[in-house]
């Protein structure tokens, strides 16, 4: 299995987190995530943070590349396994009003949630749960 290189923005704006509402198109599971997705080809894993964001969300933010976190877990998505390797930034709103959106159709909608939800929001995965919380600790 070869490793799924992607990156993740957690973005704190007034003590929420912004989620991305995703249904899986294999087992029609609906979960929350954070923004983010596979780094392309010569690109920054900062600038992908940044790119799918705005892709998924609409908002436009800055990443703060001092927060990285690299972690490495397998995901299940689609009715495959993948080895994912995901740098995780903390992330600031540019503007607060998002572009439309037009992506993937399992991409259901970007939420924002207060902090406190995150084990709740972030449950169906523990390596994911534990990256996000420690972005949040701290902010």
């Amino acid at each position: 299995m070869s490793v799924r290189k992607r990156a993740s923005a957690i973005v704190i704006h007034e003590q929420k987190i912004l989620t991305i509402l995703m249904r899986d198109p294999h087992s029609g599971d609906e979960f929350h995530t954070v923004p983010g997705g596979g780094i392309e080809n010569g690109e920054d894993p900062a600038d992908t943070a940044v790119r799918e964001t705005l892709e998924e969300s609409g908002f436009h933010i800055a990443v703060d590349v001092a927060t990285k976190l690299v972690t490495r877990y397998t995901f299940v998505w689609n009715g495959s396994t993948y080895d994912c390797e995901t740098w995780w930034y903390r992330g600031v709103l540019s503007r607060d009003t998002p572009d439309a959106v037009d992506d993937e159709a399992y991409i259901l909608s970007a939420r924002w949630y207060p902090v406190d939800n995150v084990e709740t929001l972030f449950a169906h995965h523990p390596v994911v749960l534990s990256s996000i919380q420690q972005m949040v600790r701290d902010v």
